[in-house]
């Protein structure tokens, strides 16, 4: 008889079925449902992985792990909770959907190649002499994968940044689920954009758990040759003024996750800001502009998430509540002294059926005098208001406001309607429900297991703007 699931899988957002063969399969992304026994490999690379998993996890496994772990894409460690949870529930099912996976090799050869022709390169690989503590032979524990890369090539367009070209590189340790990204960048307008973080945990598998403490760094270097400046105000005029801007930032910050849903961040950040090659006969005096020239900046930070959503790639439903107080410390080589206060409150809903999805979101930021205008509030670029240039408003206070409805169009491929509004003030003291700032437009997007792909057009009553980048907006 069919083993049925507690129904606490429903709210992790899994869809875990069990059917007269018991096979046993959870649901990735799309409507796409990939059955565990296609990704575990020969029968040799089971055993071994089951003989790791059953030392480090004392034979207990919970299918809330296997959700995170599928979630990180970690796919070989998902498929040993997965088979636990098997073993543990029904061993004769087990080796049902084992002899089955034998009579299916050669459709996964078939999905090994397509999986290849995605563009994504894995490399796994194991220490060596690392024991698998359960009597094991050496040569099953050196084979147990520990260790993937993956290496993506970054290629996309925006109007304000013209075509981008780069790659990116991420390598996690399954293990300890730390994690190292790299991403270099171009484009023909004259960006550069060089960054790399480190996550202990990943960001992706501790979504959704308790821990104790959790660190994430960021070093970015990044350099627009076409920067836009258009003065302070929710009022100003439009032009064709550019420079080269260049900054220099590198970030730190440790989490503890109370529950599985809220989390308390604190952060510290230093930034080298350098703009130049300005002419002073603009109309727009930029070198009289908090900003201008050379300057550093310190920060110090707290803020604390609510985050309910199942998925954080592709959310179908839940909400993120996120507010951050941040204070800049005009300490010895430092130059900045204000405070900021922020509001990121953004929710989603499926609708009638399975990928139609109504997303909104709320922004809200106040900040105290003396920033300099890299750190302003600002509206408009392809994450903020989609139909105008990017920086198009800067001000102290903010309030954006988003609505989008994504629906399915064929397989992976989806469609998307949006409308963004909101503006600028000297202070959320002297805001008013008049002048605000709309844009409307559409796009597409194109899911995949790791990312998604976004196309969106924006339309102001300043013309149209393109965006072809990875991930959703919000």
């Amino acid at each position: 008889m069919p083993f049925d699931l507690p129904g606490q899988i429903k709210k992790f957002g899994e869809s875990l079925r069990w059917d007269r063969e018991y096979q046993f399969e959870f649901s990735v992304g799309t409507s796409k449902h990939h059955p565990w026994w296609k990704l575990i490999g020969s029968r040799r690379q089971l055993r071994r992985r089951m003989q790791t998993a059953f030392a480090k996890l004392n034979a207990e496994t919970t299918v809330v792990e296997a959700h995170q772990l599928v979630e990180g894409r970690q796919w070989s460690i998902a498929c040993v909770h997965a088979t636990l949870f098997v073993l543990q529930s029904n061993s004769q099912g087990f080796l049902m959907a084992l002899e089955r996976y034998h009579r299916m090799k050669n459709r996964i050869m078939k999905l090994f190649l397509i999986k290849m022709a995605f563009f994504t390169l894995s490399i796994h690989g194991a220490p060596a002499g690392e024991s698998s503590g359960v009597g094991a032979d050496d040569s099953s524990s050196n084979s147990t994968p520990t260790f993937s890369v993956s290496i993506l090539p970054i290629a996309m367009y925006d109007s304000d940044i013209g075509f981008g070209f780069g790659a990116r590189a991420v390598a996690k340790n399954l293990r300890t689920r730390k994690s190292y990204d790299w991403i270099l960048f171009g484009s023909t307008l004259g960006e550069q954009w060089y960054a790399f973080s480190y996550s202990a945990p990943d960001r992706g598998l501790r979504h959704g758990l308790i821990y104790r403490l959790a660190y994430d760094l960021t070093i970015e270097y990044d350099k627009l040759l076409k920067s836009n400046f258009f003065g302070i105000g929710n009022k100003t005029a439009d032009n064709d003024n550019r420079f080269p801007r260049e900054s220099f930032r590198l970030k730190l910050s440790a989490s503890h996750a109370f529950s599985n849903k809220f989390s308390a961040t604190a952060k510290i950040g230093a930034t080298h800001y350098s703009v130049y090659d300005y002419d002073v006969n603009w109309p727009i005096d930029l070198a009289s502009v908090s900003g201008a020239g050379e300057s550093q900046l310190l920060t110090v930070g707290v803020s604390n998430t609510y985050d309910t959503r199942d998925n954080i790639l592709n959310p179908g439903h839940g909400i993120r509540i996120e507010t951050s107080l941040e204070r800049a410390i005009k300490a010895v080589g430092f130059d900045w002294d204000f405070g900021r206060t922020r509001l990121e409150l953004s929710g989603y809903k499926t609708l009638w059926r399975k990928g139609n999805v109504l997303a909104g979101r709320l922004w809200l930021q106040d900040m105290t005098s003396g920033a300099p205008f890299q750190e302003l509030s600002k509206i408009g670029d392809g994450w903020t208001a989609r139909g105008y240039k990017a920086g198009r408003f800067l001000d102290r206070a903010m309030v954006l406001t988003s609505l989008e409805h994504r629906f399915p169009i064929y397989s992976k491929l989806g469609g998307v309607i949006f409308v963004d509004s909101g503006r600028v003030w000297h202070g959320l003291k002297n805001s008013s429900l008049r002048n605000w700032h709309f844009n409307w437009g559409m796009g597409l997007r194109y899911y995949l297991a790791n990312f998604v792909g976004r196309l969106d057009v924006g339309k102001s009553n300043e013309g149209t703007r393109i965006f072809f980048n990875f991930g959703h907006v919000f």
